[in-house]
């Protein structure tokens, strides 16, 4: 009797086991061309923003670059995101960017020559293959900012489509004390907003 209820309690179990690790892979490996997908989070003053895009929806391609255009596309990409010229607050927040990082997995920038051709930093060891010989390029940002008004600001806008078509649609989880939601970004509408 006490093993039939045992076993009643253990198949339950695995089977929610392996509902939430496919849940967790899907997730995991939710690497959809066109989308890009982040975090934004406001706790008190402290503003964290956290993107993934893929690399085809910023240069085009997904493996190390095959020519000096294509290595140009990626350096100037990267270049360009560290700027953070594509992210603007609202004023009444009074934000300033405490930091700034952006990078890329997967474009073989672990290939000694062209490590050293690039002018800024890198994660060592971000070459990054999936099982079965499937590669996944993305760029990895990370912004941090300082508001001095947190209460009042507003919006925040992530300029990410006009200058990268293929960047079709960003997904962001938005979390501050007054909102809890998800925002779909698209060309012609980049604003979260946070009242």
């Amino acid at each position: 009797m006490i093993k039939r209820q045992m076993l009643a309690l253990a198949i339950p179990t695995v089977l929610l086991s392996g509902a939430v690790i496919a849940q967790l892979d899907r997730q995991h490996d939710a690497h959809s061309h066109g989308t890009a997908t982040g975090n934004l989070s406001l706790d008190q003053g402290d503003l964290r923003l956290e993107l993934e895009i893929p690399g085809i929806n910023l240069v085009g391609f997904e493996h190390a670059p095959n020519n000096d255009e294509q290595t140009a596309a990626l350096d100037s990409t990267e270049r360009f995101l560290r700027s953070a010229d594509w992210l603007a607050a609202d004023s009444r927040g009074g934000c300033e960017i405490a930091s700034i990082s952006a990078h890329s997995h997967g474009f073989g920038e672990d290939d000694a020559n062209q490590a050293d051709s690039h002018e800024h930093d890198h994660d060592q060891g971000h070459d990054h293959h999936h099982d079965g010989g499937t590669e996944h390029a993305e760029f990895h940002l990370v912004v941090t900012m300082e508001c001095a008004t947190p209460d009042r600001l507003g919006w925040i806008d992530l300029r990410l489509f006009e200058n990268f078509p293929g960047n079709e649609e960003m997904v962001i989880n938005v979390l501050t004390d007054a909102v809890a939601t998800q925002a779909r970004l698209t060309a012609g509408n980049e604003r979260i907003g946070l009242d």
